[in-house]
């Protein structure tokens, strides 16, 4: 690679520098840098804001004496950070692009890309020492553990992984300090408490509920893990019954989500919770009463300032409360959870839930990911003799890497036995793609590939089964909850496959069977989705609702709320979108009873990653069917979706 380098360097020079004298100030070499346009032509899956940042960046430094390979290579470097920055990793480790040949045209494309040799790493640590030390105070980049960051996420990182570590710190010295018999009763309640909650734990199995609860309860940090149907909310409803019965006074507990359908599950699912420990009797009624049963989003929470990043909750005003538990992490961005941790009061308990196997955010960082990097629960010595204590099982510790605020649910109550779907996400999780494909071709109950060979037909053909019998019911709540029970994915927004294509056609066949008129856009049963928050009247981007006539005959948007719908005028809606098929990261959050997922065979390999096939598929309850060539669900089977972040490496286990 480095004879390749040495290669390159003068058609790389010559590039950027053509026809141009030799220059002596650090202005002249931005002024001769070449525009955007060009640029484009020569390296491949780069955006106009890549140039602009990269030059904006080189523009707070006073350093002159870099020559032209020099000046090239952190151009370069920074175009990359950018590029790297869009795809939601957190930095650019340098180790990644040392001595490799990047932008080049992928496989497939039908235009050819130079691309760009970077040099060696000891090279670009040199330049990038250099450049960072003649900036301003506060440059734009910086550099730590040979990682190079924009500032501002740097800031972020080390935010988080500061004020967890933190907590850990806090909790390890309290636990050392403890007054052995005041510990010993303490233990002694908590496990009482925690016998109650589950007097009956299977033989010869570990009761990893049980476990989670016990861990989570004398921790001001904890992480519940687990895919789909392992019981997530359900054992977090017995932690917050814990909690209260642990406290003289009922304490404030906030449920969060990062969207508000996420919200609207939680409560769901905590309500649905509550109601089945009030028919057993396993918990007093006077416990199930101070339980909470209402969601909210992240920024609700923490009090969003109108065209501004920041909340009205932060250090200098913080939230009021005692717990904070939140759901579907994966999806929580770094920045979002920074500012999260930062308006919490210190003493405030914090427990995260979340599958580490779903996408991550669609915005920058990998927090779930980061902080969960062991595929299992690995305990202390101490900690596992403290879980002995209180749950009575036998739990065993890790004499290497362990992680004490970490608990994984590993039992799935939804997929059990020999379900297809559930074996279908384990093949998926481990990569085998082979095993992933032949499930699919058995044709099982839960799952299904397509037989036929056209997307139109299928698409059809989905349209007569399940969204036909929305315009069949006389009254709102059943044709949403018969839209809520099936759903159309795609990794896609345009090309073929993609939601614009998927919902024209789905619209085509309404209108033939005569379910709304030619050119009609707002009909009744039309499903949306707020693509714009609107918060004087409390839509947000991604809530899902339906037009359907009001009492008087006049078409009005509805969404749900709690047990009944709201109604807002169509006029006053922000933008909105049909949704009878959604991208699948839209769908985050959300359950359907079946689901149906398109991979078309142009335009969304790019877009393919075993995380997407994985998130899609477990939006299914009891059935599952895919439109795909081999080809394409193999590659996305094999293709991981890996952020580059130091939030893992900094965080004190």
């Amino acid at each position: 690679m480095t004879n390749k380098y040495q290669e390159n360097q003068q058609a790389q020079q010559s590039f950027l520098f053509a026809d141009e004298a030799p220059v002596e100030t650090w202005q002249h070499y931005l002024d001769k840098l070449p525009n955007v346009l060009k640029l484009k032509k020569q390296l491949a899956d780069i955006e106009a804001i890549d140039y602009f940042l990269a030059k904006e960046i080189l523009a707070t430094s006073s350093e002159s004496r870099f020559d032209d390979q020099e000046f090239s290579a952190l151009f370069h470097l920074f175009v990359a950070l950018s590029q790297f920055q869009r795809q939601g990793h957190t930095c650019l480790p340098l180790a990644t692009v040392a001595g490799q040949l990047w932008f080049e045209s992928s496989e497939g494309s039908d235009e050819a890309y130079p691309g760009y040799v970077f040099a060696e790493l000891a090279f670009l640590d040199d330049i990038l020492a250099r450049f960072i030390g003649a900036c301003t105070e506060q440059g734009l980049v910086v550099v730590d553990n040979q990682q190079l960051y924009l500032r501002r996420y740097w800031r972020f990182e080390t935010e988080l992984a500061d004020v967890i570590n933190h907590r850990l710190r806090a909790e390890a010295i309290s636990s050392q300090q403890s007054d052995t018999d005041s510990n010993a009763d303490s233990n002694k309640a908590a496990a009482d408490i925690v016998q109650q909650l589950f007097p009956h734990s299977e033989e010869n199995e570990t009761d990893w509920q049980k476990v989670a609860v016990a861990n989570a309860l004398n921790k001001s940090f904890s992480i519940i893990a687990g895919g789909p149907g392992t019981g997530k909310t359900y054992t977090v409803t017995k932690l917050i019954a814990a909690i209260i019965m642990q406290s003289k006074v009922n304490p404030d507990i906030k449920l969060v989500a990062p969207t508000g359908k996420a919200a609207q599950r939680l409560s769901e699912s905590i309500a649905a919770a509550v109601e089945g420990f009030r028919k057993d009797g396993s918990i007093p009624d006077s416990v199930l009463d101070a339980i909470p049963l209402t969601g909210l989003t992240l920024h609700r929470l923490l009090g969003v300032i109108p065209n501004s990043p920041n909340f009205r909750h932060h250090q200098d005003n913080p939230l009021s409360c005692d717990v904070v538990i939140v759901d579907e992490v994966s999806m929580v961005d770094l920045p979002l959870m920074t500012r999260l941790f930062r308006a919490l009061p210190e003493k405030c308990k914090v427990v995260l839930l979340g599958d580490c196997q779903q996408l991550p955010s669609v915005e920058t960082g990998s927090v779930l990911a980061d902080l969960a990097t062991s595929s299992v629960t690995r305990y202390s010595v101490e900690n596992a003799n403290y879980i002995r204590q209180l749950t009575s099982q036998n739990i065993a510790a890790s004499e290497s890497f362990n992680c004490d605020y970490l608990t994984y649910l590993t039992k799935s109550r939804r997929f059990q036995g020999s379900g297809g779907i559930g074996l279908l996400a384990k093949a998926i999780i481990d990569g085998d793609s082979k095993q992933s494909w032949q499930l699919l071709t058995k044709d099982t109950k839960q799952l299904q590939l397509a037989s036929e060979k056209f997307l139109s037909k299928y698409v059809q053909n989905l349209t007569q089964d399940y969204y036909r019998e929305i315009f069949l019911q006389t009254d709102l709540s059943a044709a949403y909850a018969k839209f809520q029970g099936f759903r159309i994915l795609t990794p896609s927004r345009s090309g073929e496959g993609g939601i614009e294509s998927l919902n024209e056609m789905i619209e085509q066949e309404l209108q033939s069977q005569g379910f709304k008129a030619y050119g009609q856009t707002l009909y009744r049963g039309r499903p949306i989705m707020i693509t714009q928050n609107h918060y004087k009247l409390q839509l947000f981007n991604g809530d899902i609702g339906m037009i359907w006539p009001d009492a008087d005959g006049n078409l009005k948007a509805h969404f749900p709320d709690g047990d009944q719908f709201r109604s807002v005028s169509i006029p006053r809606l922000p933008p909105f979108e049909t949704v009878f098929a959604m991208t699948i990261h839209k769908t985050q959050g959300s359950e359907f009873a079946s689901v149906a997922m398109v991979i078309p065979e142009k335009g969304s390999t790019r877009l393919l990653s075993r995380e997407l096939i994985y998130t899609g598929l477990t939006r299914a309850k009891s059935h599952f069917q895919l439109f795909s060539r081999k080809k394409e669900f193999i590659e996305g089977i094999e293709k991981r979706v890996s952020r580059c972040s130091g939030l893992g490496s900094r965080i004190q286990r």
